[in-house]
């Protein structure tokens, strides 16, 4: 299920992901804490037992493994993650490798790998993260206003990146022509996903908009978000 809200030109989207199982079937494998560059953060891998009908390629109990990232920062951070597992062995998981967007002060799953072997550990994991850069300020009165409607909004989470646990915030900018008409859309910060992006721009193009500055360059973000 997908929910949606809208407050002071963020348009806030979720939708149902991967869940976990309850506190006490979850392993937390150690992390670390990292600061740096006016940063603070931390990473964690957690691992649950999943449904045995995941279990199949294992031939056995198996897990699903969610790496963590928590950003204790008052800024946005863009966090470069990976997973590696061995490579010996018939039992093989695919390497997971990742950009992600993590909003300011706030933790979530960034990546998943399911249907792990029990008997198989991650070989190592990590995050490195530096602050999302701000976008210069717009030339925007503050009387001006940009009104959207005509939309669900509900419906744009791509499935194929909820499959995949991609999430994250896509900023455009939106410049209106005369008798409110869109003029011109443009992404100036991706959420790391190519679908999202994409998924944004035709979003903010079949919504109604209503302003009363024509002319003038208005920012949206759509922050795709997955519920645990």
């Amino acid at each position: 299920m997908v929910r949606f809200a809208v407050f002071a030109g963020t348009l806030f989207m979720t939708a149902a992901g991967v869940s976990e199982a309850a506190d006490g079937d979850v392993t937390y494998i150690d992390g670390k804490t990292y600061e740096q560059a006016g940063i603070q953060w931390s990473d964690r891998l957690s691992r649950f037992e999943t449904h045995p009908g995941a279990c199949k390629p294992a031939k056995g109990a198996c897990f699903n493994d969610a790496l963590k990232i928590r950003n204790g920062s008052a800024l946005d951070i863009r966090c470069v993650i990976h997973v590696v597992y061995p490579k010996s062995g018939k039992k093989k998981v695919d390497d997971v490798d990742s950009t992600e967007i993590i909003r300011a002060n706030t933790e979530r799953s960034v990546v998943q790998s399911l249907g792990v072997p029990a008997a198989l550990s991650p070989e190592s994991f990590g995050s490195s993260c530096s602050p999302v850069p701000e976008l210069p300020v717009l030339d925007l009165p503050a009387e001006c206003t940009l009104k959207m409607s005509g939309v669900n909004p509900a419906i744009f989470y791509p499935p194929a990146a909820v499959r995949r646990n991609e999430q994250g915030p896509v900023t455009v900018e939106i410049t209106m022509g005369g008798a409110n008409e869109m003029k011109e859309i443009a992404v100036v910060r991706s959420s790391e996903h190519p679908a999202l992006d994409a998924a944004a721009i035709q979003l903010f193009k079949l919504a109604k908009f209503e302003t009363n500055c024509p002319g003038k360059r208005f920012r949206k973000t759509a922050p795709f978000l997955l519920t645990e």
